[in-house]
């Protein structure tokens, strides 16, 4: 791997903000996975209560199709192509 050096004394900066950053990804992809699980966690709850597809999408502001790959996830089936819930 190649460092260039930027000089005039912001080499050290620029670290830190290159692992602030990397933090900050680690932080955003936490959040991501956090929100998935609340969402299935809402779609089954919704499910359980007796709301169709239709009705649990237009609580959700997604597809029915959506809505059945949540549900899908909850109950642990249905694979993982790369989407986030």
């Amino acid at each position: 791997m190649i460092t260039p050096e930027i000089g005039a004394g912001a080499d050290g900066e620029i670290l830190d903000l290159r692992e602030a950053d990397r933090e900050a990804d680690r932080e955003a992809e936490a959040a991501r996975e956090r929100a998935a699980a609340l969402r299935r966690n809402l779609a089954r709850r919704l499910d359980s209560l007796g709301l169709s597809g239709r009705e649990i999408a237009s609580v959700l502001h997604v597809s029915p199709q959506r809505v059945s790959q949540l549900l899908d996830r909850a109950r642990g089936r249905g694979g993982r192509r790369g989407a986030t819930s």
